[in-house]
């Protein structure tokens, strides 16, 4: 969780190197673009279930009005000592 802070100052790094300008050449924003979707997968598997997978899914956010927690957030919660 901690090296997720870290992408931020690295990306302000990366841009500055570079005279704060993404061009395709230096890949920048495909680094920016991969570190977006960890963050995304970080959240979807230990915080939130960002995924609607099934009719189910959407229901209970219909009904509920927000999103399921996690199946491994709950795990990981349940076999707190």
């Amino acid at each position: 969780m901690i090296l997720i802070g870290f992408i931020p100052i690295v990306f302000a790094i990366q841009l500055y190197q570079n005279n704060w300008g993404i061009t395709p050449e230096n890949l920048i924003l495909w680094g920016v673009l991969a570190n977006l979707f960890a963050i995304l997968e970080h959240i979807n598997y230990y915080i939130r279930q960002l995924m609607v997978d099934n009719f189910a899914d959407f229901e209970y956010i219909m009904r509920n009005k927000k999103l399921k927690i996690a199946s491994l957030a709950k795990d990981l919660k349940e076999s707190e000592l």
